[in-house]
């Protein structure tokens, strides 16, 4: 079941903060599935030839640098901000104080101070928080991932006995994909976390499986109408900055887990509304545009 959007009074005017990867072929792409209700006046970035061939591409007069960025939120309603991780509690503190609606991409933050700040002082698949957290990392040696967290692997523990398992590496072969096992079956997504491709699903239940593919599907267009569609109806988004701030908190309890070799346990969080198919907004695949000053997974 698709969302109906009421006819909107005006759209809502983006500026795009951040021309790395998933901004240039997804965020951007994506407004001109978003017409309805939002449109893209403005761009952010710190590198003038990103800034000239975006503005350019888009038929944009507003395509600035970092050090005009406040100068940027007095001709717009909202930003969406694609920047390094680092920088999200900055840009979206100073929108906030500008009066101006933030779509920050994720994580929130790499503090729950900073997601703090910002909000002004398998979770899905299982409906359900997690209660303990153990994590393990590790690196090979690559000289140019000595400063990150090259390979973790983590368990959570969740209410009624129920575990995930995950693995993330950024030197390791492209996989990524997902898989729910339950007493009578399970479910395997795979692609499952492509934000540009399409995604491909099987199913097994008491040995019988079966499969489907999604295709290439525009997501970030459902998000600008979502987002759009609250700003112009005063209602909050799902997900909310408390939702932002349980992700960087769990965060933080692996990385305390890793750093100590012990189990942590995560504070109790209050129950939600978690997202249900009657929100789902569906929107085409964009075919990928090319790319300018950036590579793939970056972000500015």
């Amino acid at each position: 079941m698709e969302v109906t959007i009421v006819a909107a009074t005006h759209r809502v005017r983006y500026a795009v903060v951040g021309l790395g990867h998933i901004a240039q072929v997804a965020v951007l792409p994506a407004f001109s599935h978003a017409t309805h209700n939002s449109e893209l006046v403005g761009l952010v970035s710190g590198d003038a030839a990103k800034r000239k061939a975006m503005a350019k591409r888009y038929r944009l007069g507003l395509a600035c640098s970092y050090e005009d960025y406040d100068q940027v939120l007095r001709d717009v309603d909202a930003v969406y901000i694609a920047l390094p991780n680092s920088m999200h509690a900055d840009y979206t503190i100073r929108a906030a104080k500008a009066g101006v609606h933030v779509l920050c991409e994720k994580p929130m933050a790499v503090t729950v101070a900073d997601c703090r700040r910002m909000i002004n002082a398998a979770r899905n698949l299982f409906r359900a928080e997690p209660t303990h957290v153990w994590a393990m990392s590790g690196n090979s040696g690559a000289k140019f991932l000595s400063d990150v967290d090259e390979t973790t692997a983590a368990t959570l523990r969740f209410p009624d006995g129920r575990l995930a398992t995950f693995v993330t590496s950024f030197n390791a072969s492209d996989v990524a994909s997902y898989r729910l096992v339950g007493t009578k079956g399970d479910v395997r997504l795979d692609p499952a976390y492509e934000y540009a491709e399409g995604l491909e699903l099987a199913a097994t239940i008491d040995g019988k499986t079966r499969q489907r593919a999604t295709g290439k599907r525009d997501q970030f267009a459902a998000e600008l109408l979502h987002f759009s569609d609250c700003i112009l109806k005063d209602r909050s988004p799902e997900p909310s900055g408390e939702e932002g701030l349980q992700d960087v908190r769990i965060v933080q309890a692996l990385y305390e887990s890793a750093r100590t070799g012990r189990v942590v346990r995560i504070p109790a969080f209050e129950d939600r509304h978690r997202p249900t198919a009657r929100q789902r907004i569906t929107r085409p695949g964009i075919k990928k545009p090319a790319l300018v000053k950036v590579q793939s997974a970056s972000r500015d």
